[in-house]
């Protein structure tokens, strides 16, 4: 029984290292091949300014306008910073890198209120494409849409 349990763990490990040696690429490394002919349509060469929260909602017709709410960090008993109402399925809001904001979008199902939430910081970091410094951005896509059947 308990060689039989090493087997498996055994067996398990080596699974688990093939998939994981095979599965994984480096990011943002380049060959000198891969530098003759660049790939710079991802490369984003100016560094970001202003970064913008990109907020899916859901408009249904129930919910044909959606009021969303911004705080500054955690969710807790704090005004909310911002709110406005949208009829759109996509919202961008201006807010500042390095920032923990937490988002809610309010809708209604029937007599019921559901407050969907989420919380993000958006922050900016570089790498290196050939003879470029590429910027990319992380944490501005925030989803507050509601799941199938409300």
């Amino acid at each position: 029984m308990k060689i039989r349990h090493i087997t498996l763990s055994i067996l398990t490990a080596i699974v688990i290292f093939v998939i994981y040696s095979t599965s994984c690429e480096v990011l943002n490394s380049t060959s000198d091949e891969d530098c003759e002919y660049p790939d710079y349509s991802d490369c984003i060469t100016e560094e970001p300014r202003e970064p913008y929260l990109q907020i899916k909602l859901t408009i249904n017709e129930q919910n044909p306008k959606v009021k969303i709410s911004l705080y500054e960090g955690d969710l807790a008993e704090d005004t909310a910073i911002y709110t406005v109402e949208t009829n759109t399925t996509y919202y961008e809001l201006g807010v500042y890198f390095d920032e923990r904001y937490t988002i809610t979008a309010t809708y209604f199902s029937g007599e019921d209120t559901i407050i969907a939430v989420d919380n993000t910081k958006i922050t900016k970091s570089t790498y290196t494409n050939c003879d470029s410094t590429c910027w990319q951005v992380s944490g501005r896509k925030v989803d507050l849409t509601l799941a199938h059947g409300y």
